[in-house]
């Protein structure tokens, strides 16, 4: 028997990132997924035939991983990473062992449950906390002022917030917000 031991420094800048990553899965977008992915391993893969192939995988393992327990997430997020040529940062490999055996222990102490059964609820208050320390950053008033121009200008836009508020209020912030926070990194 013999023990391996792996030594590493997280810095909050690859926390963020790997961040991003669990919580793009864990809201179900592949797309976000795919670019925190990329991000993690600072990788960029141009439109193509490669990059259509990691974005058919990415949606496949997000629809998986909403069934399955977090061990299963950090393993197959790095079978993605080998199959597709992605590096893979030290800190994802440091907090995936840990995840691997967070959830190895949650289902001895709790058979039949999943780490996400567990840890549901602190996952979508870390997700609901980092949303807020996003905001923090960006002035809200060309935000506002914007979805008023487009909810005056364009009823049907209102009517399906009001039909799917969620879809609908993620997909105009989104739109909003981008060219803004585009304009604050220059």
């Amino acid at each position: 028997m013999f023990a391996l031991v792996r030594v590493g420094i997280v810095t909050k800048q690859d926390l963020t990132l790997l961040n991003d990553a669990v919580f793009a899965v864990y809201a179900r977008n592949p797309e976000r997924t795919t670019e925190a992915l990329l991000r993690l391993g600072n990788f960029s893969l141009p439109p193509g035939k490669r990059r259509q192939a990691l974005e058919h995988d990415i949606a496949n393992y997000v629809r998986e991983c909403h069934h399955r327990p977090f061990d299963y997430w950090i393993t197959e997020m790095s079978r993605i990473q080998l199959r597709h040529g992605i590096p893979t940062a030290d800190t994802f490999t440091l907090i995936g062992c840990f995840g691997v055996l967070a959830n190895r222990v949650a289902q001895l102490f709790f058979p039949g449950s999943s780490t996400l059964d567990l840890v549901g609820a602190e996952i979508r208050a870390g997700m609901r906390q980092q949303m807020l320390e996003r905001f923090t950053n960006v002035d809200p008033f060309p935000l506002l002022y914007e979805l008023s121009l487009r909810v005056q200008s364009a009823p049907s836009d209102a009517a399906r917030v009001v039909q799917h508020p969620v879809d609908a209020l993620a997909e105009i912030i989104e739109t909003l917000v981008a060219p803004l926070r585009e304009k604050q990194a220059a």
